[in-house]
């Protein structure tokens, strides 16, 4: 209902409609067979309109779904693929409908309406694209169409067929789990790389490696380890990385960042302008690209730049708040999870010392990522075009930590 309501909301346009006009930018470039399935992350980069000033956001949306199950299977596989989906969808719902008011069996009503609100959830989120939203969506319309095919005569498959069918699946799965189980170990280490990225330099890069060991197209790892060529001033390695993550990944959008980040790091202010010129153009108010363009614009001496950045930086005043720091204290926290809406009972009363640990973590993490924008937020107000040369122009990029002590 959030979603909803979130959607069709008269106020500012939002992430939602976003993503949908993108999806709809997309399937309109290929109308009857899409550009492939599972390939709507990138193709959709090109028809992504800018995003909506009013929804601006520190973080770097990526558009990896349409948040609609059926624009999306229409950007992926044209209009023959959703004709194909619909038909599968209303035969099944037909042949649950159908047993139930002839035989009154109360699993085909349930079964009937599960169906009814797993689409209803797919025109506004990306459940349906999720593992087991997913396999519960298809096997219902499995589970339809046996329904709707009885009465049809019985036809009986013989052993060895049946035999030469299940061995196939069989050896289909066992070629999708040695092909994906590298993919997600390469993303426990990516994941691994990224928490301990500010605490533990080295155990840093030595994540990023073993990630890169498995699945040399990890994108993630692949512009992390750009960032630490970077650090080690090897500018030509670092570029070469992103280029080669462009080959089997492109997203401009994607490359731009990382690009301004890198110069950035290497002190070439006139480029991280540039690329961060072009982040602002598809993301209006997006405080990194803000911070390197103020920073840029400082040490190339552009004054009436810098004082337009600041304008444009003010108009968002009320969006970056200093944070809330009493609400975020450990044992304020270790409190609030007893009372949290969020937390079923059920995994308040199970989950132990770990969901515990893992509730309060996330609120911290979330409390750093405040600080970080105020941070970000105050550099823009405050930077003045007579600072000296020497002195500290930009917060430190590195995230607040906590040492929680909450339970041994």
């Amino acid at each position: 209902m959030r979603k909803m309501a979130a959607a069709l909301a008269p106020s500012s346009p939002g992430f939602l409609p976003w993503a949908w006009s993108s999806a709809w930018r997309t399937w309109l470039a290929q109308p009857y067979f899409g550009g492939g399935i599972g390939g709507f992350r990138f193709a959709s980069v090109p028809f992504q309109g800018p995003w909506p000033a009013q929804a601006a956001s520190a973080d770097l949306p990526i558009l990896f779904h349409a948040q609609n199950h059926f624009l999306e299977a229409l950007a992926e596989g044209g209009a023959v693929y959703l004709i194909l989906e619909l038909m599968l969808i209303f035969g099944a719902a037909y042949g649950l409908a159908r047993t139930y008011y002839r035989e009154s069996r109360i699993e085909a009503k349930y079964a009937f309406f599960s169906l009814a609100a797993l689409c209803l959830m797919g025109c506004f989120s990306a459940v349906l694209e999720q593992a087991p939203a997913r396999m519960a969506f298809w096997a219902l319309i499995g589970y339809g169409w046996s329904f709707l095919a009885a009465g049809l005569p019985a036809r009986r498959i013989p052993i060895v067929a049946r035999n030469l069918a299940g061995g196939a699946l069989a050896a289909l799965a066992c070629l999708h789990l040695s092909l994906r189980v590298p993919e997600l170990l390469s993303d426990h280490w990516t994941l691994k790389a990224e928490a301990a990225e500010e605490s533990d330099s080295r155990g840093f890069t030595d994540y990023l490696v073993k990630a890169l060991h498995l699945n040399p197209t990890n994108e993630e790892a692949n512009y992390a380890y750009a960032r630490v060529m970077a650090g080690f001033r090897r500018e030509e390695d670092a570029v070469k990385r992103i280029e080669y993550v462009q080959n089997f990944a492109p997203d401009p959008k994607r490359r731009d960042q990382s690009l301004a980040r890198l110069y950035s790091t290497l002190d070439r202010y006139d480029s991280s302008a540039k690329y961060a010129r072009s982040m602002l153009e598809w993301y209006p108010g997006h405080l990194p690209a803000m911070e390197i363009l103020m920073e840029g614009f400082d040490h190339e001496g552009l004054c009436g730049e810098m004082d337009s950045l600041r304008a444009v930086a003010m108009a968002m005043e009320d969006r970056y708040p200093p944070p809330p720091a009493r609400e975020y204290t450990a044992s304020g926290l270790d409190s609030l999870f007893g009372t949290n809406r969020d937390v079923l009972f059920v995994q308040r009363w199970f989950g132990g010392k770990a969901l515990r640990r893992r509730f309060v973590e996330s609120r911290l993490d979330a409390y750093a990522r405040l600080t970080r924008d105020h941070d970000r937020f105050t550099f823009l107000k405050e930077a003045s075009c007579g600072s000296r040369p020497d002195k500290a122009r930009k917060p430190a990029r590195s995230r607040t930590r906590f040492l929680y002590r909450g339970w041994g």
